[in-house]
């Protein structure tokens, strides 16, 4: 009799566990993500088209962290070597330098973050050491700035109307993690108006990444990448927000919301363990968005959420284009929403030895390849993905 209740039990839990494909449908904003079951699709499914563009030696690229492409124009922002921002055309001519001079009116020591505002017209500086906002037209004149003394360093930031939302990096306080203030009036009201509401629970790092805002194609919304959190946070310009939740079902990175993290500490612990975590960047098309999950020290599949049907798929290789060329198999590449881009930095030596093994022919993405600029330019090779 026993044996009978114990078989009728396991029959019983077996059945009311959750299937697999059910599991994404016990809440709307969450998903539970299997890194190690990727699919392959074609890249054509995501992407558009692509561009390649091979900046000339006449302007010699340094460092290149994160580069913008807006319209016909490539910015390169150098915050370690050079502490300028290069701007050249999409054909790879240099236009100009918005150079790092020193502290006072119109001038910045380093180009800690660069954005375009939403009207597409200014660039908007924000230099770390001297706590100010600068704004430059396209020309690289400089127009006006805002000191922001009362906030020891600002992570990222998004303007809307000269109004600009800003990470306050420095705070373990989630009351004062996100604030919102008014360039054109901050310097007599002095008001930051904080997002008390925003989820409690986040994980503190001592972290220099500079990007954590990403700006809906509608700009009505933007999205916040909760670093480490695996939380995808949507939040509109009053505060209010929803969270998309990623439950990583293989060894995630499992870290105390308690805790201020070190950033060595949790890179040692990602070595040790082969943890999968999402990675710094997400690209947003459309109605698509992409996130890069890494599985220790490298980029091992994508997530592609799909907002308009909600739903995830996690995509272990692109066929078509990212296999032939790319040291990842997924796209892992920071992006800019003013032209749905993803945007892939590479070695030129790299990308030139690697050609010689292609059929530049092979298809649309790889034939742009045969626009390079001679191997003899040591700049780096910027390969644009044009998202759907």
């Amino acid at each position: 009799m026993k044996k009978i209740t114990y078989l009728i039990a396991i029959i019983l839990l077996a059945y009311c566990q959750p299937k697999r494909e059910e599991i994404n449908s016990l809440s709307p904003n969450t998903f539970a993500i299997y890194p190690t079951e990727g699919i392959t699709i074609p890249l054509s499914k995501i992407v558009e088209r692509a561009e390649v563009i091979h900046p000339k030696e006449s302007e010699i690229i340094a460092h290149s962290r994160t580069p913008i492409i807006f319209e016909d124009k490539l910015i390169i922002v150098d915050s370690q070597k050079q502490k300028k921002i290069q701007i050249f055309n999409t054909k790879g001519d240099f236009l100009y330098t918005i150079q790092a001079t020193g502290e006072g009116p119109g001038k910045f020591k380093i180009p800690s973050l660069v954005r375009i505002n939403e009207n597409g017209d200014r660039l908007l500086v924000y230099c770390a050491l001297t706590k100010k906002i600068l704004q430059f037209d396209w020309k690289g004149n400089f127009l006006e700035e805002t000191h922001i003394n009362e906030i020891g360093l600002i992570g990222d930031l998004i303007e809307k109307e000269s109004e600009i939302i800003f990470l306050n990096v420095m705070t373990v306080d989630s009351k004062k993690r996100i604030g919102k203030l008014n360039l054109q009036t901050y310097a007599e009201d002095k008001k930051i108006t904080f997002f008390e509401n925003y989820p409690g629970e986040f994980i503190k790092v001592l972290e220099d990444k500079t990007q954590y805002f990403f700006p809906t194609v509608s700009k009505e919304e933007f999205y916040f990448l909760d670093i480490y959190s695996n939380n995808l946070v949507k939040m509109d310009w009053e505060g209010n927000h929803s969270i998309i939740r990623f439950t990583i079902q293989n060894n995630p990175l499992i870290l105390d919301p308690e805790k201020v993290h070190n950033p060595m500490d949790i890179y040692d612990q990602i070595y040790l363990s082969d943890a999968f975590y999402l990675y710094n960047y997400i690209n947003v098309g459309n109605n698509k968005i992409l996130l890069p999950i890494i599985k220790g020290p490298s980029v091992h599949c994508t997530i592609l959420l799909d907002t308009e049907k909600n739903s995830v798929e996690v995509i272990s290789k692109f066929e078509n284009g990212l296999d032939n060329l790319l040291p990842s198999e997924a796209i892992a590449a920071p992006g800019d929403i003013h032209s749905k881009t993803a945007i892939v930095s590479l070695d030129s030596d790299y990308v030139y030895e690697r050609m010689k093994s292609m059929d530049l022919d092979q298809n649309e993405f790889t034939k742009e390849l045969k626009k390079l600029n001679t191997p003899e330019n040591q700049n780096p090779v910027f390969i644009i993905y044009h998202l759907k």
